[in-house]
């Protein structure tokens, strides 16, 4: 459980780089716990749930690029934490593995580029770590950047909703 909460709040904050990046990709999962809250029938759960997607989307409107204001470390720490503390609750941890794939890649980029780093002595896989920079590096806007990983995650979402019925 500790490496559980450990992993998806680090996750969920080395992905808030980009303007509505990890917001987005926040309310898809919480909707992917409101819907497993629901067939648990576990109403507090489907509660909390919708109350955080209905503050990350008022928090995404000022959010979205251009960011008039930023998540940051409190909010990205925050957000992490109660997706993890949702899924042990559920009792549902490895589902997290496709709830949360966009931010295990991002997590994974940064791990691949730090170790290949040191391995080489200098070297680099990717432009900038985590890959959403990189994609940004490569001249990629950050709406079609968002938009990407949003979609990517939808797909996650809807192979959880798959699986789980």
């Amino acid at each position: 459980i500790l490496l559980i909460f450990l992993s998806t709040t680090n996750a969920v904050n080395l992905t808030d780089g980009l303007d509505g990046l990890a917001s987005g990709l926040l309310i898809i999962s919480f909707i992917g716990t409101t819907v497993l809250g629901l067939i648990k029938e576990n109403h507090a759960i489907v509660l909390l749930s919708v109350c955080l997607i209905a503050s990350l989307l008022s928090f995404l409107i000022f959010n979205f690029n251009p960011a008039k204001i930023f998540m940051g470390n409190c909010g990205s720490l925050m957000f992490g934490s109660l997706l993890a503390t949702i899924m042990v609750l559920l009792e549902e941890e490895m589902l997290l593995l496709i709830l949360g794939f966009v931010f295990i890649i991002e997590t994974l980029s940064v791990i691949i580029q730090v170790s290949y780093y040191k391995i080489t002595k200098g070297k680099r896989i990717f432009l900038m770590a985590p890959i959403h920079h990189h994609y940004e590096k490569k001249g990629m806007s950050e709406v079609l950047i968002d938009l990407f990983f949003w979609v990517i995650s939808l797909i996650s979402l809807i192979i959880l909703i798959i699986i789980i019925i």
